[in-house]
């Protein structure tokens, strides 16, 4: 059984300093991989750092509507309707990484691979040698 104590250590351990530095590294190497997978994509690198306009120009790339992705997120709000929106917002998500593997000439065990290790996937896709191809979507 839990008591207090355990979940106050678990608390103390988010604020240690290696948990704050991994984290950062983690994140700045995530932006990184994803200016460059936008410019491998023939957009440039700094929208990938804008809240909202980086997945709408994702979303561009990928032939994907943003608009009903965005009536999805508003919908989560209404009562009930918000089960609905919740699978259309895990289709659209599912989709967006299917379709970024196809677009960069990998098919379904990459697309498994950006479901389970997105992180490490998603440096791969930016450092590597594969082309955008946007007739694969």
């Amino acid at each position: 059984m839990y008591d207090i104590s355990d979940v106050l250590k678990n608390l103390d351990a988010i604020n240690r300093p290696e948990y704050k530095i991994s984290s950062l590294v983690v994140m700045l190497l995530s932006i990184v991989a994803m200016w460059k997978i936008f410019e491998k994509a023939g957009e440039q690198g700094w929208k990938s750092i804008i809240p909202i306009y980086n997945v709408y120009v994702l979303f561009k790339l990928l032939k994907l509507n943003f608009w009903i992705l965005l009536a999805a997120i508003v919908c989560l709000i209404i009562p009930f309707v918000n089960i609905i929106a919740l699978v259309v917002l895990l289709y659209f998500v599912f989709a967006a990484l299917y379709r970024l593997s196809k677009a960069f000439g990998h098919g379904v065990g990459y697309f498994l691979g950006l479901i389970f290790l997105s992180f490490i996937f998603e440096l791969i896709l930016a450092f590597n040698d594969d082309k955008y191809q946007p007739e694969n979507i």
